[in-house]
């Protein structure tokens, strides 16, 4: 994704392992479509690691040096392009887990019992209380 025109993801690093089955998928995506990848997204700069006995990932860097990694495990051609535009489209920035405002809902309320007005006032003594 780009902000004022400037792509925000630098480099891609794809790491595989050279005879693993976890790799298998990997490996064939860069045979068929590592060329089309390059021409397609230029600007980037794309590299491939052979790391042996490891699975194969794909880190993301971004502009503002934020890394984001994704596994590609066992993934197919298809997922592992998906996971490629995934990385491409986002801005690198950390997400944000509470936005401003926001309350919290739960499935499990205190046991305690919930808050409504009035409830920290003192009590007021009724009147068949006062009687007996």
């Amino acid at each position: 994704m780009s902000i004022r025109g400037v792509y925000q993801l630098m480099r891609l690093e794809l790491k595989y392992c050279d005879h693993s089955g976890s790799s298998r998928h990997l490996r064939n995506f860069l045979e068929n479509h590592l060329k089309t990848l390059r021409e397609e997204w230029s600007h980037l700069d794309i590299t491939t690691t052979v790391r042996r006995g490891r699975h194969p990932h794909v880190t993301g860097t971004y502009r503002n040096g934020r890394q984001k990694t994704v596994d590609l495990k066992n993934k197919e051609e298809e997922k592992i392009r998906y996971h490629l535009n995934f990385l491409f489209t986002e801005k690198g920035r950390k997400s944000s887990t509470k936005l401003p405002g926001s309350r919290r809902i739960t499935d499990t309320p205190s046991i305690q019992g919930r808050w409504r007005p009035g409830m920290w006032d003192t009590p007021t003594k009724s009147a068949g209380a006062a009687a007996s």
